[in-house]
C-alpha cells in the first residue's frame, strides 16, 4: 500500500483521498501527504512563526532542546492556523480512525529546531487514557 500521497491528487475529491489515507494509516500507522499546503499558504505561515518564534528564548532542557525554540498554545498566539484545525479532509480521517465524531484539540505547537540541536527520538506523550492521533504538518 502506498502511505505517500499528494493533495492535488485529490483536492477536488477528498472522499477519495480520505479513504486512500485512512488505509495506509490502518495499514502502515502513518501516510504522507505532500503540497496539503500551497506554496504561497507555506510561505505566510513561516513569515508567522518566525515572527512569534523571533520573541522567545531558545529552549531550556534536554527535552526540548537547548537550540530549539517551541511556542505553546499556538491558536492563542495567531489566528493563522485556525483553519488547519477543522479542515474537512483532517476532520473526517481523525474522526474515522479515533471512531468519535467528537475530537478534542490539544497540544498545537510551533517548534523551531536550531542549527545543531541534539535529535529527539520520535515519541508520543505518556499518560493520555484517550484514544490519540498525532498530525505534523511540516512547513
Amino acid at each position: 500500500m502506498e502511505n505517500r500521497f499528494s493533495y492535488s491528487d485529490f483536492e477536488n475529491d477528498l472522499d477519495s483521498g480520505k479513504k486512500k489515507i485512512i488505509q495506509s494509516l490502518r495499514e502502515n500507522g502513518y501516510a504522507i501527504i505532500e503540497n496539503f499546503l500551497s506554496e504561497e499558504r507555506t510561505i505566510a505561515m513561516k513569515e508567522e512563526l518566525t515572527t512569534l518564534t523571533n520573541r522567545l528564548p531558545i529552549g531550556r532542557n534536554d527535552f526540548e532542546g537547548y537550540k530549539t525554540k517551541r511556542i505553546y498554545a499556538l491558536f492563542a498566539k495567531t489566528r493563522s492556523f485556525d483553519d488547519l484545525a477543522i479542515h474537512p479532509l483532517l476532520l473526517e480521517v481523525i474522526e474515522e480512525i479515533l471512531g468519535m465524531h467528537q475530537v478534542l484539540l490539544s497540544s498545537p505547537v510551533g517548534i523551531e529546531v536550531g542549527p545543531g540541536e541534539v535529535e529527539q527520538l520520535a515519541h508520543r506523550d505518556d499518560g493520555s487514557k484517550l484514544a490519540t492521533f498525532v498530525c505534523t504538518i511540516i512547513l
